[in-house]
Parts: C-alpha cells; structure tokens; sequence
C-alpha cells in the first residue's frame, strides 16, 4: 500500500491568503464602536447656541483671533431671535476667536476663547452684560 503525503500549498494560495488576510484588517470596527461611518473623518468644530434674552434679533459671527482686523473678517453663523435659543452654524474649535452679536443699536464682543471640539456653549446676551 502506497503512502501520500499531502501536497505543499501552492506558493500563489499562500500569498492570496496573505493578503486577503491583511486587507480584511483595513475593514476593522474601530471606527464604528464610536457611531462614525468607515473612513469618516472628525471636524474640529464646536458647537454654539445663543440665547438672546434681548428686545431685538442678533446677528452672530465670529473672528479669528489671531487675525482680527486682517484679511478674512468676520464669518456669520446666523441670527437669533428676541426671547429665542437658537444652535447656530458650527464654530472652530481649538483656536482662539472672537465671538460678535449685533442688533439694532445693539453690539457684544467677547474676549478671545477657544473651544474645544464637539464642545456646546451656550452664550446668553441680555440687555446690560454678557
């Protein structure tokens, strides 16, 4: 009676195994145990609302700090309405800006501030103060 032994793999079956094996790791589940979609990038954004306990609507914007008074200005992030807490457009976060509200007679800055990402601040403007 004859004896075989088994056939070494083939050297092509080897490699494909290989690199299936590797390329399946660039498909982890990393990124989803947060809730984000494969690939999907984090902006460096905060989040802004403002609560105008003011007589008349605003119109929020922002400067860059580093810049202000230089080329660019200010960039509005929308209004907000008397008596109303409205979340506006998104802010930078990790860097310092200048945060500005303008009515009718009416113009708040406040000093520098960074924010930090994903970070929600809420501004409240009044009549006399911040």
């Amino acid at each position: 009676m004859e004896r075989s032994t088994p056939a070494p793999a083939a050297p092509a079956v080897v490699v494909v195994t290989a690199v299936l094996s590797a390329v399946g790791g660039c498909f982890g589940e990393a990124a989803r145990a947060r809730g984000d979609l494969p690939g999907e990038r984090r902006a460096a954004l905060a989040r802004l609302v403002v609560e105008n306990r003011t007589s008349t609507p605003l119109a929020i914007a922002f400067l860059y700090a580093a810049d202000a008074g230089g080329p660019g200005g200010e960039v509005g992030i929308g209004t907000a309405p008397p008596g109303a807490r409205t979340e506006l457009a998104p802010v930078p976060a990790e860097e310092p800006i200048i945060l500005i509200a303008r009515g009718e007679g009416f113009e708040r800055r406040l000093d520098p501030r960074t924010l930090e990402i994903d970070e929600l601040w809420t501004w409240v403007i009044g009549d006399a103060g911040t």
